[in-house]
C-alpha cells in the first residue's frame, strides 16, 4: 500500500517536469515578469530599450520626428509641431512657445511669459521680474528702471533725480538740485524753499508761510495758520 503511493508521488512529479520544462531546456522560452509582445512587429536587432531610446515616465512618442540627439525633453509635454531652433534655445519648465520668432541669440528668457511680439532693444534694457513693455520708448541708457511700473510718459530729468521705491512722478516739477526725496509721497505743487527748509518724513505744505530760517519744523503737523513771531520765540530754548 505504501509502495503504491510512492510510485503514485513520483508519477505525478514526472508528469509536471513533462508540462513545465525547467530554464536550461533547449527551445523553450524563458519566462520572466515582461509582458506579451507577440504582435510587436519591430526588429530587435536594430530596436535597443535599453539604450537607443529611454523611456521613463513619459507619454507616448509614436509619432514624434524630432532629433533625438539635440533635443532634451524632461518633464515636458509633446512638441510634435516644434519648429524652433534647439541649439541656441534653452526651454526649461516653460510652456509651449511652437510660434516664437524672437532673437534668441541675446534674448535671456527666463521664468517669463510669451514676448512674442516683444520689438524693445534687448542690448540696453535689462528685463528682469518685470511685465510687459513693448511700448516703452523712455531712454534705457541714462534711466535705471527697477521694481517699478510702467512709465512710459516719464518726462523728467533722469540725471539728476534718484527715483526709488516711489510711485509715478510724471507731472513733478520740484527743483531736484537741493530737494532730497526720499519715501514721501507726491509733491507737484509745493511752493516752499528748497534751501533752508528741511522735510523728513512729513506731509504736505505746500501752503505754509512760516520762516524757514529761525523754525525747526520737525515730526510736527501741519503749522499753516500759526502767527507767532519766530524771532522773539525760541522753540529750544524759551519753549521746553
Amino acid at each position: 500500500m505504501k509502495l503504491s503511493l510512492v510510485f503514485s508521488v513520483l508519477a505525478s512529479m514526472v508528469v509536471l517536469a513533462t508540462a513545465y520544462p525547467t530554464e536550461g531546456a533547449a527551445g523553450f522560452a524563458k519566462r520572466s515578469n515582461v509582458e506579451k509582445r507577440e504582435e510587436l512587429g519591430i526588429n530587435p536587432a536594430n530596436y535597443d530599450f535599453t539604450t537607443s531610446y529611454r523611456k521613463r515616465d513619459e507619454g507616448k512618442r509614436e509619432e514624434l520626428d524630432v532629433s533625438n540627439d539635440h533635443y532634451s525633453k524632461r518633464d515636458e509635454g509633446k512638441r510634435e509641431e516644434l519648429d524652433v531652433s534647439n541649439d541656441h534655445y534653452s526651454k526649461r519648465g516653460e510652456g509651449k512657445r511652437e510660434e516664437l520668432d524672437v532673437s534668441n541669440d541675446h534674448y535671456s528668457k527666463r521664468n517669463e511669459g510669451k514676448r512674442e511680439e516683444l520689438d524693445v532693444s534687448n542690448d540696453h534694457y535689462s528685463k528682469r521680474g518685470e511685465g510687459k513693455r513693448e511700448e516703452l520708448d523712455v531712454s534705457n541708457d541714462h534711466y535705471s528702471k527697477r521694481d517699478e511700473g510702467k512709465r512710459e510718459e516719464l518726462d523728467v530729468s533722469n540725471d539728476h533725480y534718484s527715483k526709488r521705491d516711489e510711485g509715478k512722478r510724471e507731472e513733478l516739477d520740484v527743483s531736484n538740485d537741493h530737494y532730497s526725496k526720499r519715501g514721501e509721497g507726491k509733491r507737484e505743487e509745493l511752493d516752499v524753499s528748497n534751501d533752508h527748509y528741511s522735510k523728513r518724513g512729513e506731509g504736505k505744505r505746500e501752503e505754509l508761510d512760516v520762516s524757514n530760517d529761525h523754525y525747526s519744523k520737525r515730526d510736527e503737523g501741519k503749522r499753516e495758520e500759526l502767527g507767532i513771531n519766530p524771532a522773539n520765540y525760541d522753540f529750544t530754548t524759551s519753549y521746553t
